[in-house]
């Protein structure tokens, strides 16, 4: 866990002094993972006075992994800062793969053509490039945060995000049951 910590400290060191604008709280989830049908939510909050802007929340249209749906926790949650004017945001997430994603990989891939270490092209490619023209002009950090550990945006988050997917896997079980 202090390595953990000494990472995130760096990461923010990327941006001394930087007063963040915004705090963004996003989450995806799934029934199951692989296959099962994902929840997202994502929460924007003034981060001068603590004010919350906008709680938004959506599920998965087909299954998916929990890589996949975080991932367009953040497109959608950036999609729903774009509007408006700031100069930094602050994403957290208790997903690695996607601070991970925002922070390094995106770079590195993109200037590679889209292709990781091994040639390889990246899963959720389509996702990964609208994250990058959502945040090409913007001061955007992602920072992880431990997941269940009583932050109060990340709860709320989390909660919303499993009502969806476990609301869409309900809906699509009742479907099936009446399609036989």
């Amino acid at each position: 866990m202090k390595k953990k910590h000494a990472n995130n400290m760096r990461q923010l060191q990327q941006f001394p002094n930087l007063c963040f604008d915004f705090a963004m709280y996003i989450k995806g989830t799934c029934t199951k993972n692989p296959g099962g049908y994902g929840g997202w939510a994502y929460k924007i909050v003034n981060q001068k006075n603590d004010e919350e802007l906008k709680t938004y929340a959506g599920c998965s249209l087909e299954p998916t992994t929990c890589n996949r749906i975080e991932v367009l926790a953040a497109v959608e949650g950036l999609k729903g800062v774009a509007n408006l004017k700031f100069d930094t945001c602050i994403i957290y997430s208790d997903s690695e793969y996607l601070v991970n994603l925002g922070n390094k990989w995106r770079k590195s891939w993109k200037e590679k053509g889209w292709r990781k270490k091994d040639g390889e092209v990246p899963e959720n490619l389509d996702l990964i490039e609208q994250i990058d023209s959502l945040i090409s002009e913007k001061n955007i950090m992602f920072q992880w945060i431990k997941g269940h550990s009583g932050i109060k945006y990340n709860e709320e988050v989390r909660n919303v995000a499993y009502e969806e997917a476990r609301h869409k896997q309900a809906e699509v079980e009742v479907e099936e049951k009446d399609a036989s």
